[in-house]
């Protein structure tokens, strides 16, 4: 049966297993831990019946968004919506990883300034819920969707104008004190500098990356680009969220529906680099994802 998600990403992932370091990769190919990001409402009646698909296709892992699995995530009566314990209770059940990501400058816009130290212990709070009540193992703090630019006056007299180290600086502060079986990730304001990754060079190692490659949507991503990544934020995992041919918000190309393999990426094989595509189609982005 067809599934009726029709906008997704796949995310083939080499994730450490614990907060302290890179996992191997698997056997049965390049990438240890990949996973499978669910859009829209979880509210599906073929929700398992779509995880039991992209399972059987090879992937062990599923990303959703903090909104989508409860409506406030910042507060502290946040409740897990009936469809998320659906979810973790299918991932338990199948030794699936379970990815959530989460816009603190999005969720707390109304509460917290950055530097607010009840927005760092809030978003603790929400990851070790997480961990409790739905055996979350990877939380994404995301500002790729917020201005790279400050604009709490409170923030911006004690960072500057420029968003980079406020976010580092929140992620720091919920790494010190977050479960260590939760492995933490940044993703930062777009567009990339050199000012942002040196932000980012300055945060533990145990704490990921997530990259776009040389820019938003990159038809190529070559090996000298993630070596001189690398030489800027230092040895941490990097997941490459690969928007090529389709990007999830905008930018759609026919390849996207193409279901063999992409060519044109030469990032260097690595214990510690990860790797995630967009696709406007489930399945066929799960199919080229598996390959």
């Amino acid at each position: 049966m067809r599934s009726p998600y029709v906008q997704g990403a796949v995310v083939a992932a080499l994730i450490a297993l614990s907060a302290g370091g890179p996992c191997e990769a698997s056997e049965e190919g390049p990438f240890a831990i990949r996973a499978v990001q669910l859009p829209g409402s979880l509210a599906r009646d073929d929700l398992e019946s779509h995880l039991d698909f992209v399972r059987n296709l090879g992937f062990n892992a599923v990303w959703v968004q903090a909104h989508q699995i409860t409506d406030s995530p910042l507060d502290e009566s946040a409740a897990l919506n009936e469809a998320s314990r659906t979810l973790a209770g299918w991932c338990r059940r199948n030794d699936v990883r379970l990815i959530v990501s989460l816009n603190p400058a999005i969720a707390g816009a109304d509460r917290f300034a950055m530097m607010d130290p009840a927005l760092a212990t809030a978003v603790r709070r929400f990851g070790k819920q997480m961990r409790r009540e739905a055996g979350v193992t990877d939380l994404v703090l995301s500002f790729e969707s917020v201005s790279p630019q400050l604009i709490e006056l409170r923030d911006i007299l004690h960072y500057g104008r420029d968003a980079a180290p406020a976010h580092a600086d929140l992620t720091a502060r919920v790494r010190r004190k977050l479960p260590k079986p939760i492995r933490l990730w940044l993703h930062p304001a777009q567009p990339y500098t050199v000012p942002s990754l040196k932000a980012v060079a300055g945060l533990p190692a145990s704490v990921g990356l997530v990259w776009h490659g040389s820019s938003n949507v990159s038809p190529t991503v070559e090996a000298v680009e993630a070596d001189r990544l690398r030489a800027i934020v230092g040895e941490r995992d990097v997941l490459l969220r690969d928007r090529f041919p389709a990007n999830q918000a905008g930018d759609r190309m026919p390849l996207s529906h193409n279901l063999g393999p992409l060519t044109g990426r030469a990032m260097r094989a690595s214990r510690r680099t990860s790797w995630a595509t967009s696709a406007s189609r489930w399945k066929t982005g799960a199919r080229r994802g598996s390959r």
